[in-house]
């Protein structure tokens, strides 16, 4: 059982040899973690592996989770999507919500979301292409530069 101050981080590797652990304890003990405990399987593809890892101290905020994620080699498209939720509901806790999700249903609390899906995105040039209402009157990045050169005037 884990205790509070621990947390369980997942990690997905697409590819066929199974991971080698040497770089991950070194980037672990390089950004201030200990892996208390590890357990690897064979995805159930058959194309990669899925590593779980429980995490001392426990990171503070999901988006911690998707960097430790990220630093550790797990699949970029995992992480983009892990990335998106996290903004999405920054003040969310998920914990929480897992939890009852499988006391009131009796039911595995990782499903409690469903996966998200990309939507396709026509690109410029093409019928149909237009910014994101997201991304229209936004700074650019030369906005963000400084006289200096520097971002943001630093």
């Amino acid at each position: 059982m884990l205790s509070k101050k621990q947390s369980v981080v997942k990690l997905d590797f697409d590819v066929a040899k199974e991971p080698d652990m040497e770089p991950i304890w070194q980037l672990l003990r390089r950004a201030g973690y200990t892996a208390v405990d590890v357990l690897v399987k064979r995805s159930p593809s058959k194309r990669g592996w899925h590593m779980l890892l429980v995490l001392d101290p426990r990171p503070r905020t999901a988006m911690e989770v998707v960097a430790i994620q990220a630093v550790l080699g797990s699949d970029p498209q995992r992480e983009a999507m892990q990335l998106a939720r996290a903004r999405a509901f920054p003040n969310v806790n998920e914990e929480y919500l897992q939890e009852r999700f499988a006391k009131a249903w009796e039911a595995n609390p990782g499903k409690l979301f469903k996966a998200q899906t990309a939507q396709p995105v026509a690109l410029p040039g093409q019928p149909g292409a237009q910014a994101p209402s997201a991304l229209q009157n936004r700074p650019s990045v030369k906005d963000a530069v400084g006289p200096s050169g520097s971002l943001y005037g630093q």
